[in-house]
């Protein structure tokens, strides 16, 4: 059963790291796509630049290159954009080994700890799936104290022991 489970659990992770690469590439299209936008506007406004100084028969170098220079900084946002565009494309999930025995502090530090409530929660959850309190709130200045049974630091507010389930004298 074990290996059911974290062969969910991987499954898991690797959706979970596909469904952020997948936001994260949009957001780096989009912002792509307005500095195209950008660069498309500025070069429409060029080409009028250039165009009112035909009609009027002073087109010169001068002109062309400072509005040409006026472009570059741009250029430059828009080569950076999509090689992040490129680097997220090629990003791969990683690789799940082969689960070893965790120690209980290392299970401990994988994830966090409700402030108010003391259960485990992962380390991106919003809200406590216990007690349903807020974690991106501000810290509060939560007590410790040590599990009688097991030892482990656990909130002072805490009920029961995350660790072991040893009820935490109030």
């Amino acid at each position: 059963m074990p290996g059911l489970f974290d062969k969910i659990k991987s499954s898991a992770g690797t959706a979970r790291f596909e469904a952020e690469r997948a936001l994260r590439l949009n957001q780096a299209q989009s912002a792509l796509n307005k500095l195209e936008r950008d660069m498309d506007a500025q070069l429409a406004a060029l080409g009028q630049q250039v165009m009112s100084l035909y009609d009027v028969g002073s087109l010169g170098q001068l002109e062309l290159l400072s509005a040409c220079q006026q472009l570059d900084p741009l250029r430059q946002q828009i080569a950076q954009q999509q090689a992040q565009v490129e680097q997220i494309k090629q990003e791969k999930a990683p690789v799940e080994e082969a689960p070893t025995p965790v120690a209980p502090a290392a299970a401990a530090a994988a994830a966090r700890t409700c402030p108010n409530c003391g259960a485990s929660v992962g380390a991106d959850t919003r809200f406590c799936p216990s007690c349903g309190n807020n974690l991106q709130a501000a810290p509060q200045q939560a007590t410790t104290v040590a599990c009688p049974s097991c030892g482990r630091t656990i909130p002072g507010n805490a009920a029961f022991c995350p660790e072991c389930g040893a009820r935490v004298p109030a």
